[in-house]
């Protein structure tokens, strides 16, 4: 279920992304790098504050084994 409502806000950020990348009328390709940067940086944060945690989860388990 969780894979699921990510995968639906992954295509609801990237319609709504794609219509304001559309509707400037800008020549440049700023706004289509800004699109792919914003999030791939988002993501990056996110996969970092994730990490420790998981971390923090298998020692745990380790400890609980044994």
């Amino acid at each position: 279920m969780d894979s699921a409502l990510v995968g639906a806000l992954q295509f609801g950020v990237a319609f709504v992304w794609s219509e304001i990348v559309a509707s400037s009328i800008s020549t440049s390709a700023l706004p289509l790098a800004l699109g792919i940067l914003i999030p791939a940086v988002i993501a990056l944060l996110l996969w970092m504050v994730d990490q420790p945690l998981n971390v923090s989860r298998a020692n745990e388990d380790k400890t609980r084994k044994a």
